[in-house]
């Protein structure tokens, strides 16, 4: 999760006011969800919100494909076993996790 100021600097996007709206385009479409923030002290809901990015697919690509892109290209996951692949369960966990999210908010 992170904040609107926090994505925009890790894809060196310039500081605009069309960076919020494609934000808020992508919540629409489901690729991405914002999650309010609170004050523990007031228990109010913080200006700051956070954002997750929420597509099953693209999430399974930025942590899974893309870090093994070469492996990919040179035939080493070829008919694997899956239990055999580095990081399946934990990757399936996050693959549950992500569709509980979207299930919730359906």
């Amino acid at each position: 999760m992170r904040t609107q100021a926090e994505i925009r600097k890790e894809i060196y996007y310039p500081q605009s006011g069309t960076f919020s709206n494609h934000i808020d385009h992508l919540c629409i479409l489901g690729f991405v969800s914002e999650h309010f923030q609170w004050q523990l002290r007031t228990g109010k809901t913080a200006r700051q919100s956070l954002y997750r990015l929420s597509d099953p697919y693209i999430r399974f690509y930025l942590k899974y494909i893309e870090p093994n892109i070469e492996k990919i290209k040179t035939g080493v996951f070829e008919s694997p076993e899956l239990i055999k692949l580095p990081g399946w369960d934990s990757m399936m966990g996050f693959q549950v996790e992500s569709l509980c999210y979207k299930i919730e908010n359906c």
